[in-house]
């Protein structure tokens, strides 16, 4: 539509908009560069931006400008692994069988991108459904509605009726930490790991979540990468869900937040001599009773931890600015399941072990949190 009303002033909306009660004509000469006759993308996908405006101070005139790529990485099981025998998982983002399963190759920006996309779609919906708009537009956004005069039927929703949605978002580190720790109520102990235990086994000897390999200290493997029943990715639920109903908090694949990862720089494990940095990575990594590290199963976790911090330390000052990732991948060791573990990626990057979850603000009484009262006239 931009194209034809950038080619076109007879198609072309005052506001410069493509006027949409003309039926688009994929066989246009404009158009054919882009697309096949019957509407299918066959140029380059990276020139499928979406643009979107974050404001600033709730006010549309200091809104910033943001585009993103439409597409996610195609590529990145190709870039990021030897997949010659294994090309089915090629075609994951467009192979129908694979629905189910999350979304991965997907830049922090994008993820942001698909937000913004998804409440706009949702606010317009039910404004639709109330009959305050009386069609959908390609080019409708919560923000543009809020900021105009135009009414339809003499209605205008105003932000505070409560009748829109928040935006969906990205949760913050501390939101996705929080849905993530299994808290027992009786002892008020912080377990491991998302499904209340400090064992990534179950009584039954099944694994609790998709995660990558185990090694001994002597390097030999105690756990394959599929043994937990998936190579790679799994479909979305597959495991039992956490304590507060969410599935995948733990493995499948790592996810966004919100947070730009800080590293503290006074304190780098590759400057640190092995002693202490076993102190501080046993600190960081101790989220209950139990990580005793006179086991050498829990020494293990604890070297593993501080071997791969130096690696990330060196990644980090050579990939700024980078976002936070969080819950562990398909590919990750199972330390990297516990919640309080950080992670990071470049924020304009993609990869095959990252996707992410949406968060919104709750509007109302907490779930499950109604009291019961007197109705009380207020004076």
């Amino acid at each position: 539509m931009d194209l034809l009303a950038a080619n076109y002033p007879s198609k072309r909306l005052s506001n410069g908009n493509y006027n949409e009660e003309i039926p688009l004509d994929f066989k246009d000469p404009v158009l054919l560069e882009y697309f096949s006759p019957n509407g299918g993308y066959k140029g380059n996908t990276n020139q499928l931006i979406y643009n979107y405006s974050v404001t600033i101070n709730d006010s549309i005139k200091n809104a910033v400008s943001i585009q993103a790529a439409i597409y996610p990485d195609t590529l990145c099981w190709l870039r990021e692994y030897d997949l010659k025998n294994k090309k089915g998982i090629i075609n994951y983002l467009s192979d129908t069988k694979y629905n189910d399963y999350p979304v991965v190759g997907v830049t922090w920006n994008q993820a942001k991108a698909y937000c913004q996309w998804r409440s706009d779609r949702v606010n317009e919906n039910i404004l639709l459904r109330e009959r305050i708009i009386e069609k959908k537009s390609y080019y409708f956004t919560t923000e543009s509605y809020l900021n105009t005069e135009s009414t339809y039927n003499g209605r205008k929703v105003k932000k505070e009726e409560g009748i829109l949605l928040p935006n969906f978002r990205l949760p913050t580190n501390a939101e996705w930490q929080f849905a993530a720790v299994y808290l027992d109520d009786s002892s008020n102990v912080n377990h491991y790991y998302p499904w209340g235990s400090k064992e990534v086994r179950d009584k039954k000897g099944k694994f609790q979540a998709n995660f990558g390999r185990i090694l001994d200290q002597n390097g030999l493997i105690i756990k394959m990468q599929a043994e937990d029943g998936f190579l790679f990715t799994a479909p979305v639920g597959s495991y039992k869900p956490n304590q507060t109903g969410l599935n995948d908090m733990a493995g499948n694949v790592s996810e966004w937040v919100e947070d730009f990862f800080k590293l503290n720089e006074d304190f780098l494990f590759k400057d640190l001599d092995s002693n202490t940095a076993f102190r501080a990575a046993y600190k960081i990594l101790r989220y209950s009773q139990y990580m005793d590290s006179t086991k050498q199963f829990y020494r293990n976790l604890i070297e593993e931890y501080i071997n791969e911090r130096i690696k990330f330390e060196t990644i980090y000052f050579n990939n700024s600015p980078v976002k936070m990732v969080k819950g562990g991948s398909w590919a990750d060791a199972s330390l990297y399941l516990m919640p309080g573990v950080d992670t990071f990626y470049n924020e304009d990057s993609a990869s095959a072990r990252i996707g992410f979850r949406v968060a919104m603000d709750r509007v109302g009484s907490p779930t499950g949190k109604f009291h019961k009262r007197k109705n009380k006239r207020i004076r």
